[in-house]
């Protein structure tokens, strides 16, 4: 037996995607923190405390600007909407 989404209610499935969305977005954010860490670790620059703080909990979109910018690096937020089409937006 396996889940699929065909065989739920919509409510049910919606609240799996949204849950599944979760879990990736905290994956991602994770990896970012071992890639940061270990640039910081190749580096002379300190890693501000309050930026590992905020990459835990509340990090903002400016936040990881600010921080990405400190080490030379640029941030964009790709958007894909239901059609398929993508809108990039430098950060």
């Amino acid at each position: 037996w396996y889940w699929h989404p065909d065989n739920e209610e919509p409510d049910v499935t919606a609240e799996i995607e949204d849950m599944t969305g979760d879990i990736m977005l905290r994956r991602a954010l994770a990896l970012l923190r071992k890639k940061l860490q270990r640039l910081h670790e190749n580096t002379d620059t300190d890693t501000p405390s309050w930026f590992i703080a905020r990459l835990n909990h509340t990090m903002t979109l400016s936040d990881l600007r600010r921080f990405a910018g400190a080490y030379g690096c640029k941030v964009s937020l790709d958007v894909e909407l239901p059609d398929g089409t993508h809108y990039t937006v430098g950060l």
